[in-house]
């Protein structure tokens, strides 16, 4: 008879095939927080247009910039043609100069002169004759554009100034604030607090002739 009386053993694998174990992984992505790369890293300040076309500027990672920010000191001259650069954290510049036509102003991202500005923050719009041309914070807190150099000194009357005048005792300081205006305060604790003596919210200033 049949040697295999109990019968076929079947299959070896009684318990049927233990099937694909699938992907090892089965957490799923090691990296589920995503790409390690989250763009502009946290210490980069971009000066950019903003959304509503009113040639105002923003920055991305605003807190990198702590606002306001002094400009000029008390008797502080810019000349035209030397601009004053002033360098925030993460790369993004305010540029403060005074054209060749005497024009006086602040620009954000760079110089006017240069073209690599982004936008402007305040400008006399005021020109007048020659080509050389200095800004002067004086220690009354008066902000003025005079024809001439700070090493040959006034050549002509002013062509610009603020309106403003304060006491001599006082640090004035001009500062930029997060607005995007420019303002005149008594000194570098005042601009902690907002102690104005002029804003260029309010005035521009005014123009005159530079001849004596």
């Amino acid at each position: 008879g049949d040697k295999n009386p109990k019968g076929d053993k079947g299959d070896k694998n009684p318990k049927g095939d233990k099937g694909d174990k699938g992907d090892k992984n089965p957490k799923g992505d090691k990296n589920p927080k995503g790409d390690k790369d989250s763009g502009e890293g946290d210490n980069n300040v971009t000066w950019h247009m903003d959304d509503n076309n009113d040639n105002t500027v923003q920055a991305d990672n605003i807190f990198a910039v702590t606002y306001p920010i002094v400009l000029m000191k008390p008797n502080e001259i810019v000349d035209n043609g030397t601009p004053k650069i002033i360098s925030l954290s993460g790369g993004a510049t305010i540029c403060m100069e005074v054209q060749n036509n005497g024009n006086f102003g602040v620009h954000k991202g760079g110089c006017l002169n240069t073209g690599t500005y982004i936008a402007t923050v305040f400008e006399t719009n005021c020109t007048g004759t020659g080509n050389k041309f200095f800004a002067k914070l004086q220690g009354d807190g008066g902000l003025f554009v005079f024809p001439g150099t700070s090493s040959t000194g006034r050549t002509g009357d002013r062509i610009w100034k603020s309106h403003t005048i304060g006491s001599s005792s006082k640090d004035w300081v001009l500062g930029l604030n997060d607005d995007n205006t420019v303002s005149i305060y008594e000194d570098t604790r005042a601009v902690e607090k907002g102690y104005e003596l002029w804003t260029s919210a309010s005035t521009i200033g005014a123009c005159y002739g530079n001849s004596l």
